[in-house]
């Protein structure tokens, strides 16, 4: 027996004189730790102050730089600049009169074009003279109060590059400050000015010139107590269990470890029993070497037959958790792992992401070029995340084209990078040598907890998958993080009942049913022509067309809901629903104008076209990223017969470049454009917009005429159609004319 083997007591001994100092030394680390914390905690709290009077400053002066732009437009200011003789009634009785103004509103006035006050007045507390310029603001200290003046130019309505006159404006801060925000470090009643009359025109200049109180940090002088108080009682307690460690090692755990060594040695010599010995005395660590020896000999037979049983169970386990195409974990070892990963973050709180994976358009992919080779660009993928992944960090294939990984102690923000690196491996991916002439896209969505914020991981997989499917929305760069709106605006995409509801639509055309809403000739006052409007119609209840696009669009089926719904719209025109002599309109997708399936599919209603007027609607032109194709294809419809219209015109998307690069025949105002009417300012820029591209030739049709008022309207500005719940309500039925008015 080596006589350098100490003791256990002496080993007890050592090991608490050890962990005394060490936590001394950790508690008095700790001790500086916490006192900088407290400096820190003072420090951020002064900077959050003055953040929240910057942040309240500079809202305030764009509110008032807003409404005084917004007064600039009162009528009742261009007549004062023209005709100024009244001037000083209108500034004391109209301008100042309570209600016109916001309370913080302490004076206004007009300057003509030299920047001369239109009249002086012994109450304003305006300037007599300002330095003309388009617009401009500044503070003024004025008797230990701050005043922030505003001045906007008047343009002439037939000259919008001259000034015909100015505006000012002067708000007083403080009180409004006061009413209008809210602070949670700063005391806002202590703040001061320092500094004597002046003016400037920075909000940072204003900062410098006032001196005010941070709200006193309770919670953080509390927390820096109460991690003190928690630092003096945990050295009482080491020092008690360390001290009471020594006697119990010495009793408890020397005299096991002889039992142990005397129970291998009854082993050997009696292989047929496992029963204990009863043992007595105290007895020393020496006998440790004796365990280690006499344990190595007994396993030593052991260690080939466990070597074996380990090879089977690694290579069964192996099979059992990993998908055999891609070598990636499969599903039951993506949600062993969430287990194991709930467990750990109900145990040590720490941040965790997640993030899904799906490939873009696989299913036509595999279509077109096979399954051997779709199968080639699903390892390629997963290759691709593979490599963008950090050490220890597995992909998981969950299915299908979908894929996952997990990443504990990870921030959003280093999520996105790994969701960058792997778009850039997809990019570089070799697709050529199997005859791709396309590139592979992948979306991924991020969902993530934050430990000290959210405890729960059990909506983190539903986060995730709506994040992936926003990702796929139009214009999103194939990356997105969740956010509650997200939830919000897709509440019917991932309703099972509505997928399957619109999948059995599109495989099937069970469900499909076509409403048809009359557009009105106005020239001739009867109806010309009808809008066809799809349902689906599911258990008896009709599904909102706005969850329907919602799960199209996510999904990319645009083309094949128009394939549906031509093949509904044909039926209809078979069975004479759609009156001879009359006609009806097609919506047809972005996606869908640009892809040559659809246009052969359309020439299948030429047939129709001697006896009804088609009419297709070109919808979704954010989508219409081939504008080229787009206007090759418009223009061989055209040549067909059929009459292109420009759906949805001013609702964001569309504008007048559409006009001068597709062949459109009917432009249609969007509901958003023909609601400015009921302004008048408004209804004179719609006017003047129908008149220009009336004057281009294309004809006119409003939609969301809802009452007689609009209908006048749109008649007024020349418009050649109507469409609306004024005219007709979308219904199964048609109407034969229009309704009494």
């Amino acid at each position: 027996m080596n006589k350098h083997i100490f003791s256990i007591k002496t080993y007890a001994l050592f090991f608490m004189v050890f962990i005394i100092l060490l936590f001394a030394v950790h508690g008095a680390v700790s001790y500086l730790d916490l006192q900088h914390l407290k400096e820190d905690f003072s420090k951020s709290h002064r900077e959050a102050a003055i953040n929240e009077i910057r942040l309240t400053l500079n809202n305030l002066e764009q509110k008032i730089k807003q409404q005084t732009q917004s007064y600039s437009g009162w009528d009742e200011i261009t007549q004062q600049l023209n005709n100024p003789a009244y001037y000083a009634y209108w500034h004391n009785h109209r301008a100042m009169t309570a209600g016109n103004l916001p309370e913080y509103f302490i004076d206004i006035a007009l300057y003509n074009q030299n920047g001369k006050v239109l009249a002086v007045l012994d109450t304003s507390l305006m300037d007599k003279q300002i330095t003309p310029q388009s617009d401009g603001s500044f503070y003024e200290i004025n008797q230990q109060r701050i005043e922030f003046i505003t001045i906007q130019a008047i343009k002439d309505f037939n000259n919008p590059e001259q000034a015909i006159g100015y505006l000012a404006t002067r708000s007083e801060i403080f009180p409004t400050l006061f009413k209008q925000s809210s602070f949670d470090y700063l005391d806002a009643h202590s703040i001061e000015v320092i500094s004597p009359n002046k003016q400037f025109n920075s909000t940072e200049k204003l900062l410098d010139i006032i001196k005010f109180n941070i709200r006193k940090n309770d919670y953080g002088d509390k927390l820096v107590d109460a991690m003190n108080n928690a630092i003096f009682r945990m050295s009482l307690v080491i020092v008690f269990i360390s001290l009471l460690l020594y006697p119990l090692i010495a009793f408890l755990v020397g005299k096991p470890l002889l039992a142990i060594s005397k129970h291998i040695d009854f082993l050997q010599e009696n292989t047929a029993s496992l029963i204990l010995p009863p043992f007595m005395g105290r007895l020393g660590v020496a006998e440790l070497e004796k365990v280690r020896e006499s344990l190595n000999e007994y396993h030593g037979n052991l260690i080939q037959v466990h070597s074996n049983l380990e090879d089977k169970n690694r290579e069964l386990n192996n099979l059992a958790h990993h998908d055999h195409l891609t070598g990636a974990g499969n599903r039951l070892a993506f949600e062993e792992q969430w287990t194991k990963v709930k467990d750990i973050f109900a145990n040590s709180r720490c941040q965790l992401c997640l993030i899904i994976y799906d490939v873009n358009h696989f299913k036509p992919f595999n279509d077109t070029y096979g399954h051997q080779i779709g199968d080639e660009v699903l390892k390629i993928v997963t290759q691709a995340i593979r490599k963008s992944l950090r050490k220890g960090e597995i992909v998981y294939r969950l299915g299908g084209d979908e894929f996952a990984t997990i990443h504990l102690n990870t921030d959003q923000q280093s999520c996105l990078k790994i969701a960058e690196r792997c778009q850039q491996a997809i990019t570089e991916s070799p697709l050529s040598q199997f005859g791709i002439d396309e590139p592979i896209r992948i979306s991924m969505g991020i969902a993530s907890v934050d430990a000290p914020n959210n405890n729960d991981l059990s909506d983190m997989l539903w986060q995730a998958d709506i994040a992936m499917y926003s990702a796929k929305q139009p214009g999103q760069s194939y990356i997105a993080v969740y956010n509650e709106e997200m939830s919000k605006s897709s509440r019917g995409l991932f309703s099972s009942w509505i997928n399957n509801a619109v999948y059995e639509a599109l495989d099937n055309g069970v469900g499909i049913t076509m409403h048809y809403q009359p557009i009105v000739n106005l020239e001739k006052d009867h109806i010309e022509y009808y809008e066809a409007l799809v349902r689906i119609l599911r258990d008896g209840e009709l599904i909102s067309p706005l969850y329907i696009f919602q799960l199209v669009e996510s999904r990319r089926l645009e083309v094949d809901m128009d394939l549906a719904i031509f093949k509904q719209i044909k039926k209809d025109l078979l069975k004479h629903k759609i009156p001879d002599g009359s006609g009806v309109s097609i919506n047809v997708s972005g996606p869908g104008i640009i892809n040559t399936m659809v246009i052969d599919e359309l020439a299948s209603f030429v047939p129709f076209l001697q006896s009804h007027k088609i009419v297709l609607e070109i919808t979704e032109t954010s989508l219409i990223t081939q504008i080229e194709k787009a206007s090759e294809h418009i223009k061989k419809l055209q040549a067909m017969g059929f009459i292109i219209a420009l759906d949805d015109f001013g609702s964001g998307y569309s504008s007048l470049s559409y006009l001068a690069t597709m062949p459109v025949d009917i432009v249609k105002f969007d509901i958003s454009l023909i609601r400015c009417l009921n302004t008048q300012k408004q209804q004179n820029l719609i006017k003047h917009l129908a008149t220009m591209i009336r004057e281009t030739g294309h004809l006119l049709l409003a939609e969301g005429i809802e009452n007689p008022d609009l209908d006048a309207k749109i008649r007024s500005l020349k418009f050649n159609y109507g469409q609306g719940y004024f005219y007709g309500k979308p219904e199964q039925q048609l109407q034969a004319k229009l309704p009494a008015a």
